[in-house]
């Protein structure tokens, strides 16, 4: 009985760990192994709001991917510093892309054959193996194939 008391409380222990794990990475307070790095901002003229790109190594998937957040002040490029909140756009095996405003709107081109993925980009997993993926908010975005 002690022992099943026991590995029941380690259980508990361990789904709480987990638990307060995902509200940490849903809160922004990420992976502390995670990196970032600016590589872009670009102001939107219209709401005075930035479209901060940042090179974004991911720890648990041991992987790089490019995220957008907007932000309401600028980053200087090359800035180290962890970025809190939800990225609108993220995108893994595309290079040389950068999102642009259009009519206070931010807007992504990519190239043909890119997977597009509508959903949250803290919702989206990526395949490293296959092709370029995009993962986008469709309330905050646009991304678009030319």
């Amino acid at each position: 009985m002690q022992k099943l008391v026991r590995n029941a409380l380690v259980l508990a222990g361990i789904v709480s760990l987990g638990i307060g794990g995902l509200i940490a990475v849903e809160f922004g307070q990420g992976d502390p192994l995670d990196r970032f790095e600016v590589v872009t901002s670009v102001k939107d003229p219209t709401s005075n709001q930035y479209a901060v790109t940042f090179k974004y190594d991911h720890a648990n998937s041991s992987n790089t991917v490019t995220a957008t957040w907007i932000t309401q002040s600028p980053r200087n490029i090359g800035s180290t510093e962890r970025v809190r909140g939800q990225s609108v756009i993220a995108w893994h095996g595309l290079k040389n892309i950068t999102p642009t405003w259009i009519q206070g709107r931010l807007t992504l081109t990519v190239p043909p054959g890119t997977e597009l993925r509508s959903t949250k980009s803290s919702d989206c997993y990526f395949e490293y193996d296959k092709g370029p993926i995009v993962c986008f908010d469709t309330k905050l975005a646009t991304v678009e194939r030319k």
